[in-house]
C-alpha cells in the first residue's frame, strides 16, 4: 500500500491526516540543479517541488518532493544541448514512481527557498530545515523516514536502532532499503544512519558525500 504524506521538515502528520492527502501528483514537478560545495568538494544539489493553490487569494503553496546531493555527471555521459542533467532526472523520476506519471519542468524560482536553506546548511549556518515536504512511498518507508527525522543534528544511529524505532527489530536490511529510496536525503537525514560496527555503509549519493556530511555536522557541533 502506498501513501503520500505532507508536512513540514520539523513536523510529522498522523496516519489519519496522511490518508486524507492525495496519493498522486496532479501538477508539474518543478526541478532545479544547483552547483554547490561541501567541505571544498564540488557537487550538484538536485531539488524538486510541486505547487498548489493555498487559498482563495491566489497564493501558492510549495512542497518539496526531492532534495539530494549528487556527484557531477562525467562529461562523456552527457550529450549537451540541455541534456547534461538527464541522469539526475532519471533518478528523480524513479524516486517519484509512487506519485504516478510526472512531468518535469525546470524552475529555479520554485526551488529558491530550498536552495537557500541547503546552502546555509552546507556552510554550517543551519541545523534544521523549515520546508514543507510531500513524500511518496510505502507505509514502511514512511515509518522509517519519520524515524530518521528524530536523529539529532551531529548524531548517528545504526540501522538496527531505526528498525527498533519502527517496531521491526529484525528489519535492519529493510531499513537500509527504505533509506536508499529516501527522496529528500538532505532534509530527512539518512546520512546519520551507520553500520552497527560504526562503518559508513550505504548512501545513494556515494559514501564520500555521507562522510563529508557527517564531518560537517561534527565540526559545526563543536562550535
Amino acid at each position: 500500500m502506498m501513501q503520500s504524506i505532507s508536512g513540514s521538515a520539523g513536523k510529522d502528520l498522523t496516519n489519519k491526516e496522511a490518508a486524507e492527502k492525495e496519493r498522486t501528483l496532479t501538477s508539474d514537478v518543478l526541478y532545479w540543479v544547483e552547483p554547490v560545495s561541501l567541505l571544498g568538494a564540488g557537487y550538484n544539489l538536485v531539488t524538486a517541488s510541486v505547487e498548489s493553490s493555498a487559498g482563495s487569494d491566489g497564493s501558492v503553496s510549495r512542497h518539496v518532493v526531492y532534495c539530494a546531493l549528487r556527484k557531477p555527471v562525467p562529461r562523456e555521459n552527457t550529450a549537451g544541448s540541455g541534456q547534461e542533467h538527464r541522469e539526475y532526472l532519471k533518478e528523480l523520476t524513479y524516486c517519484l514512481k509512487h506519485a504516478g506519471t510526472v512531468r518535469l519542468t525546470p524552475d529555479y524560482g520554485a526551488n529558491l527557498e530550498t536552495v537557500k536553506q541547503v546552502l546555509e546548511y552546507l556552510a554550517g549556518h543551519r541545523r534544521n530545515f523549515d520546508l514543507e515536504l510531500r513524500l511518496f512511498g510505502t507505509i514502511f518507508q514512511q515509518q522509517v523516514w519519520r524515524a530518521l527525522r528524530a536523529i539529532p543534528y551531529g548524531a548517528t544511529q545504526c540501522y538496527g536502532d531505526i528498525a527498533n524505532a519502527v517496531d521491526n527489530p529484525r528489519g535492519a536490511r529493510a531499513v537500509g532499503m527504505a533509506n536508499n529510496r529516501n527522496p529528500v536525503s538532505l532534509i530527512v537525514p539518512c546520512h546519520r544512519v551507520i553500520g552497527k560496527d560504526g562503518r559508513l555503509v550505504g548512501y545513494g549519493g556515494g559514501l564520500d558525500i555521507k562522510e563529508k556530511l557527517l564531518a560537517l555536522e561534527k565540526a559545526v557541533g563543536w562550535r
